[in-house]
């Protein structure tokens, strides 16, 4: 019905750029919100205070130059275990996607053999023991 109102009153060639500037006010709209979707999630991730995205991608590069385990670089930068999880799980995917794929695949292979390093250090523990244990003994002297 509107249609037919339309055509009434404008020519086709008016009714086409009617259309043509709806089409480019619905491209505006949906440009604007990607827009405002990309700024809503590059403020998420500028929350993150710049000494801990640097302290992030330091702890990803060391892990993936040395790739030692979460615990041993938790002492050797000073930070708990969970800090440098999260760093490595949470906020590295957001500051560095293609670093954060590179750790993953690292913690991933270290989840995959713990059961072997627990297994392994448990065997060195008692080894050890078992060892200075005979050592630290003086000979025993016969009485008399």
């Amino acid at each position: 019905m509107w249609g037919f109102l339309i055509i009434g009153y404008y020519n086709r060639a008016t009714l086409l750029v009617y259309i043509i500037n709806i089409i480019q006010i619905i491209t505006n709209l949906i440009t604007l919100s990607l827009i405002n979707t990309l700024d809503i999630q590059l403020r998420e991730a500028s929350d993150v205070h710049d000494y801990i995205k640097e302290r992030t991608i330091r702890i990803g590069r060391y892990l993936v130059d040395t790739k030692k385990t979460v615990r041993v670089i938790a002492k050797e930068f000073g930070v708990s275990k969970s800090t440098v999880h999260k760093d490595l799980t949470e906020r590295l995917p957001d500051i560095n996607p293609e670093l954060a794929n590179e750790v993953k695949t690292i913690l991933d292979h270290h989840k995959a053999i713990r059961h072997l390093r627990g297994g392994e250090a448990t065997k060195m523990k008692y080894k050890l023991s078992s060892a200075s244990t005979v050592t630290e003994e003086p000979p025993i002297k016969p009485v008399g």
